[in-house]
């Protein structure tokens, strides 16, 4: 049996946990008001391409090698055993289990403050008529 080659190193992984945990939409509110509408669009677009190129290049390509279900997990525990495939599945169940806890958090500061600027519009039209 051929033995594996194990061309994934440190540094592969440290990009990889940095792209699978460093995105997200919220944030970019203040975008089109620093930078004007016209690079600000320009950045919406092209960035989602850079940001997630990579990622979905290296799952495409591990998933056409490594035909398996499990995704990172399998991939991991081939590479580098059940440890780290352990410390990987353990690490990207609680950043999803936070990272999905942001959400709802988000939401209600953002219709907080759409329901106050609403009320402050409305309090203002109604003194001016």
């Amino acid at each position: 049996m051929q033995q594996l080659v194990r061309g994934l190193g440190t540094l592969s992984l440290v990009f990889i946990l940095f792209f699978c945990t460093s995105g997200g939409p919220y944030t970019t509110e203040t975008l089109i008001h620093l930078l004007g509408p016209g690079l600000g669009l320009i950045i919406l677009l092209f960035v989602p391409l850079i940001w997630s190129l990579p990622e979905i290049l290296i799952v495409g390509d591990l998933a056409s090698m490594l035909p398996e279900e499990g995704g990172y997990y399998r991939w991991v525990d081939r590479a580098f055993g059940r440890f780290w495939a352990f410390q990987n599945g353990w690490i990207t169940w609680m950043y999803s289990l936070v990272d999905m806890a942001i959400y709802p958090v988000l939401f209600i500061q953002y219709l907080r403050y759409s329901r106050l600027a609403l009320i402050r519009d409305s309090n203002r039209c109604c003194r001016s008529s």
